[in-house]
């Protein structure tokens, strides 16, 4: 997949430069204010770091890599490009190198469930009708998702049940250290204009 839309696939993908086994998140430090994020104080080894905003840190947090194909960023377009969260049935699209019409999406997958642990969660719902609200955390983006994907939430949503998806943002927030939580519409693509923690 073109993850970096340069016309080729898979070329900038993160090499493991210590030798580790692993494809690790590297901090850099730039200077007071120069980065998005600090050490949290909370933790006694100075080991996790708290993104605090773009211009309010001292770091820059990326993927443990070089810059293969020159164009100034690191390791943004490695093998595959499927997005889990995008292969659930509401809303799905095909991706834009299954078809040359219609919307797509990127990560999708070949059809709604197509993999095996979106398919396996998906079933296991669905056998539970306790469950009434789930929240996913996005891993690339600190934030919690949640439906509605295709409106803003006060247009496709009863209001009570907009209430309970409300408070549950508000905890979820609270509780991870998240700095957005709300639906993927409209949160997921304001999330830059939009106050910390704040639905809308």
């Amino acid at each position: 997949m073109d993850n970096d839309g340069d016309g080729l696939f898979d070329e900038d993908n993160g090499p493991d430069l210590n030798g580790d086994g692993f494809i690790r998140q590297m901090r850099i430090y730039v200077g007071e204010g120069e980065g998005n994020y600090i050490i949290d104080p909370i933790d006694p080894l100075g080991r996790v770091m708290t993104n605090v905003g773009t211009g309010k840190g001292d770091y820059l947090v990326q993927t443990e890599g070089i810059d293969s194909d020159g164009d100034g960023r690191i390791g943004e377009d490695g093998p595959g490009g499927l997005d889990l969260h995008r292969n659930y049935p509401e809303n799905w699209r095909p991706m834009a190198e299954a078809t040359g019409r219609g919307y797509t999406q990127g990560g999708a997958g070949e059809y709604p469930l197509s993999e095996t642990e979106m398919r396996a969660m998906f079933l296991w719902m669905v056998t539970h009708p306790n469950i009434s609200i789930v929240q996913s955390m996005d891993t690339s983006v600190p934030m919690h998702l949640r439906p509605p994907s295709t409106s803003r939430t006060d247009e496709a949503m009863y209001y009570t049940d907009n209430d309970y998806y409300l408070k549950f943002d508000t905890d979820g927030v609270k509780e991870s250290g998240y700095a957005w939580a709300g639906d993927v519409f409209w949160t997921y693509s304001n999330r830059r204009r939009i106050e910390r923690g704040q639905d809308w």
